[in-house]
């Protein structure tokens, strides 16, 4: 069950997986349902798309629902898992495509890589390569406040990879081991892209060191004209407990600009 609070909930996961369980979520209402007001599903798709306002696969999707239920004040259950599962046939195996795409251009045999946080597109790559006896080596970042990078490196070494784990702040002590970055991505704009906190950090320290940086990401996180960067301010007691008038600034997500960025690879 994936249940509105749950997915609200979820500070872990990345754009990919937060996508998949809002679709699993409409997918059970429209079973369970055999009639649905259009105001209830917009204003479900409302709440996720406010709380993650910078996840365009969100939008994307929630712009899909509103484009085919323009005009309507309720739908059948089964005509809205048929319009969710065809959704889904749309983007089947995108991710697996720009995966693909990027091992036609590159070679990641036995190369160090540098991974922050947790993307479903990055490991839609490394389940590619799992298979291969020649395996490239993970340097996985924690991702902090939240530590997902943790969950992605649990992830990957259950898959076979050899994995070291460190905190972003770091990096100064293994940026000569590290070949290259692979950072996945939740909005692409013309002149940035949105990505965890420390990506910025991340991507001027291997700029400056002359390490290549690749995002890999779907075609429907790519935004056309002015994209508008905002973002609340997570709990407090992820950094701080009990501040006690300490002014605690914790965000996510950060604009990285495009610059250091050696290529950009989609379906």
């Amino acid at each position: 069950m994936n249940s509105i609070e749950e997915i609200l909930s979820d500070n872990t996961s990345g754009s990919g997986k937060i996508l998949n369980n809002t679709i699993t979520h409409f997918l059970e209402e429209g079973i369970n349902f055999e009639e649905i007001p259009v105001i209830k599903i917009l204003e479900e798709t409302g709440k996720i798309s406010n709380k993650f306002p910078l996840f365009a696969l969100l939008h994307h999707f929630s712009n899909y629902l509103k484009e085919h239920l323009k005009g309507k004040t309720t739908i059948e259950g089964y005509k809205l898992v048929e319009l969710i599962k065809h959704y889904k046939e749309l983007y089947a195996g995108t991710q697996l495509h720009a995966a693909e795409k990027m091992l036609t251009e590159l070679t990641l045999d036995k190369k160090n890589i540098l991974l922050h946080s947790n993307s479903s597109s990055v490991k839609t790559l490394f389940n590619i390569i799992s298979g291969k006896k020649s395996k490239p080596i993970i340097w996985q970042t924690v991702s902090s406040p939240a530590g997902e990078g943790i969950l992605q490196a649990s992830y990957l070494k259950k898959s076979g990879f050899t994995v070291h784990l460190f905190h972003e702040d770091a990096i100064s002590h293994f940026i000569t081991d590290i070949d290259m970055a692979i950072f996945g991505s939740d909005l692409i704009s013309s002149d940035f892209f949105i990505n965890k906190t420390g990506t910025f950090t991340l991507s001027l320290f291997l700029n400056h060191f002359e390490k290549p940086i690749y995002i890999l990401a779907e075609k429907r996180k790519i935004e056309r004209g002015k994209t508008t960067f905002y973002e609340t301010a997570k709990a407090n007691d992820e950094i701080m407990k009990n501040p006690g008038g300490i002014r605690v600034h914790n965000f996510y997500f950060e604009k990285i600009p495009l610059w250091p960025v050696s290529k950009v690879f989609t379906e």
